[in-house]
Order: structure tokens, then C-alpha cells, then sequence
């Protein structure tokens, strides 16, 4: 992506949901906050409107 590497530590947010059927896990899935990891990450541009 031609990002240079820094050692900066992020946090972001992240649910995880699971199906469980019969005590075990049928479906898993996974959301995380991608725009908050890429603003800390100083990649994450914004537009102005009007």
C-alpha cells in the first residue's frame, strides 16, 4: 500500500458473534472498527462536502 512501517500502538473495536448449536460453533462472525484503525494509522482521508 506504500505505507511506511512505524511502531505506533492502536486500539480498535471489535465484536465477535457465534452460532452455537448443540454446544458447539456452527458460524462465527467478525466485525471490527476499520475507519478508527486507519485514522490512528494516520491513512484515512476525508472529504469536505459543500
Amino acid at each position: 500500500m506504500g505505507i511506511s512501517t512505524t511502531i505506533k500502538q492502536v486500539t480498535f473495536s471489535v465484536i465477535h458473534l457465534d452460532q452455537v448449536e448443540n454446544g458447539k460453533i456452527v458460524e462465527h462472525w467478525e466485525q471490527g472498527d476499520v475507519q478508527e484503525l486507519m485514522q490512528q494509522l494516520g491513512i484515512m482521508f476525508f472529504l469536505a462536502l459543500g
